[in-house]
């Protein structure tokens, strides 16, 4: 229920320690080498959902290997697997595991599972408008609400009306992460409206009131139009946690239940273009940072959290 009380705890995110990407210099003992991993061509095939947050990292990969021609190509998370398992990517970026018919494909043809590098945590959110008289609620009434149809409004008579829960399309990786991470795989009894793309849950989100999103912090980090509910739930030792604001500080103590790492994954287990490009998401200094100011948690940094208040 929605605490007009409630103060954004005053924070800062220190970046102590990030790594200076300079592995791929050691290319200059062979030249043949070096112009190999420095220079050609590289195509990435980049989750939909993760797009806007992604897109200027592939403009520093740019400025820092200019004789690399890099083509992003943006799709859902299904077509970027699919295009993992045929050997039609080197590389691709995803907020997502295998699902369980790509598991079965790798164990059927006997394919080694594909090495992965995570760049940074995001979180699967559920977010309103910022007027939204909702602004807690604790997991079991979430998965009653999705899992058994239970009315939301039969919980928070406040809210006046039930809302529409708003999702990208079956393909994606918000998708995917409600049934693996909020439903554990169970049957969604609730009606999802599923829209196109994340663009376009958005923006159906900003035109009206009274509805739901289902989505990224990432996607909203930075939008003061919208704000994430905060979920009480268990954890896995069976402690009680206290619904915290949605925020990166909550996901990097570990506050939160739906933490989504942001994974690249490569064909090949080896040192060519794409594993640099990997390690340089990863682990670049320029990119890390660029990660903590858009509102998510860099992997690779050493991050000091200095608190006003408690939340």
């Amino acid at each position: 229920m929605k605490n007009a009380s409630l103060k954004i705890l005053s924070y800062c995110l220190v970046l102590t320690s990030l790594f200076f990407f300079s592995s791929c210099n050691e290319g200059k003992k062979k030249s043949n080498d070096n112009d190999a991993l420095t220079s050609g061509k590289l195509t990435v095939y980049c989750d939909e959902g993760l797009y806007n947050l992604i897109e200027p990292t592939f403009r520093m990969h740019d400025s820092t290997f200019p004789d690399i021609k890099l083509t992003p190509v943006k799709v859902n998370a299904r077509e970027a697997m699919a295009k993992l398992l045929s050997a039609n990517a080197e590389v691709i970026i995803i907020a997502r595991d295998y699902l369980k018919d790509e598991d079965s494909l790798i164990k059927a043809f006997n394919v080694k599972e594909h090495p992965v590098m995570i760049c940074a945590e995001d979180a699967l959110v559920f977010y309103a408008q910022k007027d939204f008289p909702l602004d807690t609620i604790t997991e079991g009434q979430l998965k009653n609400v999705l899992l058994n149809g239970q009315s939301l409004l039969g919980y928070y008579p406040a809210i006046k009306s039930e809302p529409k829960f708003v999702i990208n399309n079956n393909s994606s990786s918000e998708y995917a992460n409600l049934i693996s991470l909020v439903a554990k795989k169970q049957t969604i009894k609730k009606k999802l409206l599923m829209l196109s793309c994340s663009d376009s849950v958005i923006n159906y989100m900003k035109k009206n009131p009274g509805t739901i999103g289902i989505g990224y912090l990432s996607q909203i980090a930075k939008d003061t139009s919208l704000k994430g509910i905060k979920i009480s739930y268990i954890d896995s030792a069976g402690k009680y946690v206290f619904p915290h604001t949605v925020h990166q500080a909550n996901v990097l103590r570990g506050n939160y239940p739906y933490i989504v790492p942001l994974k690249i994954y490569l064909l090949r287990d080896m040192k060519n273009k794409a594993f640099w490009f990997g390690m340089f998401l990863s682990k670049e200094g320029v990119v890390q940072k660029y990660f903590l100011e858009a509102g998510i948690v860099p992997v690779y940094a050493q991050i000091k959290l200095v608190e006003g208040e408690r939340y």
